[in-house]
């Protein structure tokens, strides 16, 4: 402790004897971080000071500081022969502050007697771990040579973007670990269907995939994972009737081949904090969420609820590197002049406007002919931050719940990852 006090004595004695390092100080420490009362004070009048663009004379200083802290004030000076060491200085300062925060929220955390103040606790933790800025300054020198050793890389090597396993998306959808994507769409067009095959082929790719489901248990999802792995029909798997021999002989590798696939299904999860905690503890690359508007989040209203869970969903990805894709609901479909249902864009999003704003990319889809549950589907890339907006057509074939690019009227049920 008493090393940790020495650092913060030198660290406001550095900005008074040299206020060209208060800037960077100021960057990157914050009042909370000190464990004294008098150094915390004395940081923050120079910070006042500092950021309203007066005098940083030690003189005037002291005039805003109570006797006892101008005292303090007068030693650390006198203690702190050179500022050359502030870097230092703020480093141990910063941890010991973050440090003292974990440990506040620790015996906060063993006080709490119902599961929701523990989820909270929990929460606060994990958004104090991921809150330390890495990297986050960096002059134009440094940006042109990082954009050419990335070119260099990219021109010599390629570059690897997460594949979705369909044309369309892998070619106008450039996805990183850390990207945060919507999934919208009608019920019953079969969005589940879309994320899950999308799932198992970034899985198929190597990826640490995480499938939250508060839809369907654990049974559906199965059924359709075997359904789009195997190409027999739905049907028949949940009937477990009138399979035939080399259609058993197909669920059997589809089977060998989930059993191989680095995907796991959670069926617990309600809350962001929940599903952090498993994606953690599960060491996922990429989370899938069935869906935000079956979820539970802060706020009066569900407005507010949405808006929170979409926030914390996006400042989780980013953060983590975690590419996080959730499905939402679509607001029900409007007619146009003609008659005819409008097709959906951003702005049918449900419950919350925070979704278009916090997402990379938002993918819509509904029927390319509404008064036929059989026809293609339309997609429309309705935002996309690092690509081209567009739109096209997918077609579903229900009963074994996989989708292709395009339609053949021949098209062979057979394995999907043959």
């Amino acid at each position: 402790m008493e090393n940790i006090y020495s650092a913060e004595n030198a660290l406001v004695g550095s900005m008074l004897i040299d206020p060209a390092c208060i800037g960077e100080i100021v960057h990157t420490v914050t009042a909370d971080d000190f464990r004294q009362e008098t150094t915390r004070n004395i940081f923050s009048t120079v910070q006042a000071q500092y950021l309203s663009g007066q005098a940083l004379d030690p003189v005037i200083i002291a005039e805003k500081l109570t006797e006892n802290d101008k005292q303090f004030m007068a030693e650390c000076m006198r203690m702190t022969p050179t500022a050359n060491n502030f870097e230092a200085y703020a480093e141990l300062v910063k941890k010991s502050g973050m440090l003292h925060k974990f440990q506040k929220l620790g015996l906060q955390l063993a006080d709490t007697t119902e599961i929701e103040q523990s989820e909270k606790v929990v929460s606060e933790l994990n958004s104090l771990s991921a809150a330390t800025p890495q990297g986050t300054f960096q002059t134009a020198q440094e940006a042109a040579n990082s954009f050419m050793d990335n070119l260099v890389e990219r021109l010599e090597n390629g570059v690897k973007f997460i594949p979705w396993g369909l044309h369309p998306l892998d070619e106008f959808i450039p996805t990183r670990l850390g990207n945060f994507i919507i999934i919208g769409a009608r019920p019953s067009t079969g969005k589940s269907a879309l994320a899950l095959q999308c799932a198992l082929n970034m899985a198929k790719a190597g990826y640490r995939v995480g499938f939250v489901s508060l839809e369907m248990g654990n049974e559906e999802i199965n059924e359709r994972i075997i359904a789009y792995l195997s190409g027999v029909s739905l049907e028949k798997l949940i009937r477990g009737k009138n399979i035939s021999d080399e259609e058993y002989k197909r669920i059997n590798a589809a089977c060998e081949a989930l059993y191989k696939l680095p995907i796991g299904f959670d069926y617990s999860c309600r809350t962001v904090q929940q599903i952090q905690a498993r994606a953690r503890s599960e060491r996922w690359d990429v989370i899938f969420v069935d869906y935000i508007q079956l979820m539970g989040g802060s706020g009066k209203t569900r407005y507010e609820a949405v808006t929170s869970i979409s926030l914390e969903l996006q400042q989780f990805a980013h953060r983590n590197k975690i590419l996080t894709i959730a499905l939402s609901q679509l607001s029900r479909p409007q007619t146009t002049a003609d008659g005819k249902e409008r097709k959906p864009t951003v702005k049918d999003l449900r419950e919350s406007g925070q979704l278009e704003q916090d997402a990379d990319a938002i993918i819509l889809m509904c029927l390319d002919d509404a008064n036929d549950k059989l026809s293609d589907r339309y997609v429309n890339l309705d935002k996309n931050r690092n690509g081209i907006c567009c739109d096209f057509k997918l077609t579903f074939y229900g009963d074994i719940q996989r989708f292709t690019y395009k339609r053949s009227d021949n098209y062979e049920y057979n394995s999907a990852f043959q």
